[in-house]
């Protein structure tokens, strides 16, 4: 979950890496974008600001093209939603039904047992807000002419919001995850739990190791119904129709892992490398 959660974040830093050059250049070009005021001298003075600011130089007027600042826009969006995907299952794991993860304060007042995910809430309020900005950027790409003061005041409005909340929201998220706390012990119950139905897909392609894969399905769907029905768990179901096989072995949550572990592995090992 961990690695699910944080991959996403390293790609938008990749993403980041690769727009400031389009995003940090410098603007000297005049009121109408060509510098008639800078004389013959206009492409020196220019590319001389633009290294004295560690800017780059792009050579025309960008007045009216707004394309980076969107592009900007969006990528702060896009680590909003990747923050927004980590709080809300911070939310979920740590109802009262389910335990499986702990958060830092957020105790109810009136519910002892509950615990409020305010500062989750809230990051996903943040990019709700960031989100809806982003569509006003989008809208400040239209100028009229070379100098639109509608859009540019559109964008005076939406582009600050945007990175507000993308801030906010950062500073959020890392106070959420030092106080975040899994609950093993939870998660072992609650995958074992539920009549262990969660291993349904791996005994319906057990079972397509002996018999054609839509008779496996249908059987495990058989099987499904009636540990919903209490007849007893899905494996205990299975074991009595099929004692051939070792079901301890397949239906296991070790058995399942997959490559959970070498994904996790894999983002530890590029964290590691920033």
């Amino acid at each position: 979950m961990v690695a699910a959660w944080g991959a996403p974040l390293l790609t938008h830093l990749e993403v980041l890496a690769q727009l400031r050059p389009r995003l940090l250049r410098v603007s000297l070009a005049g009121a109408s974008g060509n510098a008639t005021a800078l004389g013959d001298h206009a492409a020196t003075l220019r590319a001389e600001l633009a290294s004295e600011l560690a800017l780059g130089d792009s050579g025309l007027a960008w007045h009216s093209d707004r394309a980076a600042l969107v592009e900007f826009a969006g990528l702060l969006v896009r680590i909003g939603g990747s923050l927004a995907k980590l709080s809300e299952d911070c939310i979920v794991g740590c109802r009262s039904e389910i335990g499986e993860l702990k958060l830092g304060g957020g105790g109810s007042s009136t519910m002892p047992q509950k615990q409020n995910p305010v500062i989750a809430e809230t990051i996903v309020s943040l990019f709700r807000v960031g989100a809806a900005m982003s569509v006003l950027m989008q809208e400040s790409m239209v100028h009229r002419e070379q100098r639109d003061g509608v859009a540019w005041a559109l964008e005076s409005h939406a582009l600050p919001t945007v990175c507000m909340a993308s801030a906010r929201a950062l500073a959020l998220a890392i106070a959420l995850v030092e106080e975040l706390h899994p609950d093993p012990d939870a998660m072992l119950a609650n995958l074992c739990g539920g009549q262990q139905l969660v291993f349904a897909e791996a005994i319906s392609f057990e079972l397509a190791r002996t018999m054609p894969r839509p008779q496996a399905q249908a059987e495990v769907k058989r099987l499904c119904a009636d540990a919903r029905q209490g007849a007893g768990s899905l494996v205990d179901l299975v074991e009595r129709q099929y004692p051939e096989v070792d079901w301890r072995r397949v239906a296991t949550p070790a058995a399942q892992l997959g490559d959970a572990p070498r994904q996790a592995t894999r983002f530890v090992e590029l964290v590691g490398r920033l």
